[in-house]
C-alpha cells in the first residue's frame, strides 16, 4: 500500500459520521504513520482532524457514560495526531493546545501540554504557559508539565535568567509534591538538566 493510499484510506475513516471508535484507531494510527514515515507524509491530514476537535459531541456524551470517555478518547487521539504531525510554529495548532489546556478533561489537558510542548515556537510563551498549568489540581497533567519543562529548559540560553529561575523553581516544588510520580518525574528532570549542564561544561 502506497503512503497516498493510506492518506486516502485515514480520511475516509475520519469523515465517516458517527463511527467514532473507526475514527479512534485510525488517529492513533495517523499518529504511528507520522512518526514512522515522517510528520510532512501526513501533513493533509490536519484539516481533517481539526474537523474532529470542532465537533462537539453531543449525540456521544448524551448517551451511555461509556459515550462520555470514548469522545475524551477521541479528543486526545486526536490532539496526540497533531502533536506527531504539526510543524513548530503552526500557529493554529499553538492556539488549540493553548485553548485546550483548560478543558475539564485532565487526559485532555495533558495531551494539549503536550502539544503545545510540540508545536509552540516561543519558548518564553511556552514556559509561561507550562508554569502556569503546573498549578493544575490533578497529578497527572502536573507530571506531564514538569516533563515538557525540562525539555523547554534545554532551549534556553543565557539572556533567560528569570526563565531558568522559573523552571528550576517548579521542579525543586515538585520534588516534594504529594504524588509519588510527579516527584520522580522531577527527580529525573532534574538529573538531566545537571547531566546536560555537565556535559556543556565539559564541552567548552
Amino acid at each position: 500500500m502506497t503512503d497516498q493510499t493510506r492518506i486516502n484510506s485515514f480520511l475516509r475513516d475520519l469523515a465517516v459520521s458517527s463511527q467514532w471508535e473507526l475514527k479512534h484507531s485510525s488517529l492513533c494510527a495517523i499518529a504511528q504513520f507520522a512518526d514512522v514515515h515522517g510528520r510532512h507524509k501526513a501533513a493533509s491530514l490536519i484539516p481533517a482532524i481539526l474537523n474532529i476537535l470542532r465537533h462537539d459531541f453531543t449525540e456521544i456524551e448524551n448517551k451511555r457514560e461509556h459515550d462520555v470517555y470514548l469522545s475524551v478518547f477521541v479528543k486526545r487521539a486526536a490532539l496526540d495526531a497533531l502533536k506527531m504531525i504539526g510543524e513548530r510554529g503552526n500557529i493554529r495548532l499553538t492556539q488549540i493546545g493553548q485553548e485546550l489546556i483548560f478543558d475539564p478533561s485532565w487526559m485532555i489537558r495533558c495531551s494539549a501540554i503536550d502539544l503545545l510542548a510540540a508545536v509552540d515556537d516561543n519558548v518564553e510563551r511556552l514556559i509561561n504557559q507550562l508554569l502556569f498549568a503546573y498549578q493544575d489540581e490533578d497529578p497527572e497533567v502536573r507530571k506531564c508539565c514538569v516533563r515538557n519543562l525540562q525539555v523547554a529548559f534545554s532551549s534556553l540560553n543565557k539572556h533567560h535568567t528569570p526563565l531558568h529561575a522559573g523552571v528550576l523553581n517548579v521542579l525543586f516544588t515538585a520534588l516534594t509534591d504529594p504524588e509519588y510520580y510527579v516527584r520522580s518525574e522531577a527527580k529525573n528532570s532534574m538529573k538531566r538538566i545537571v547531566d546536560s549542564s555537565k556535559l556543556a561544561n565539559e564541552e567548552i
